[in-house]
């Protein structure tokens, strides 16, 4: 599973396999973002302020975190 570009100022592109849910958090732990992905695809982050943001991975039983930053 790979999310780039890292940082990113748009969007970024989740490469993964099946069906995985995809959310994004700010520092304070609120739900910005949360949607359905399966395969390669674009996600905008266009509307998110310059910061950090968590995004979270859920797919099959187990939640992958990575770190975002949105330039």
């Amino acid at each position: 599973l790979t999310i780039f570009p890292n940082p990113t100022h748009s969007s970024f592109i989740i490469n993964n396999q099946g069906l995985t849910k995809l959310a994004i958090y700010d520092l304070n732990g609120s739900l910005l973002i949360s949607t359905m992905v399966e395969g390669k695809e674009a996600i905008s982050v266009s509307k998110l302020p310059v910061g950090i943001y968590i995004v979270k991975i859920m797919m099959e039983g187990s939640v992958i975190t990575k770190r975002l930053v949105v330039e």
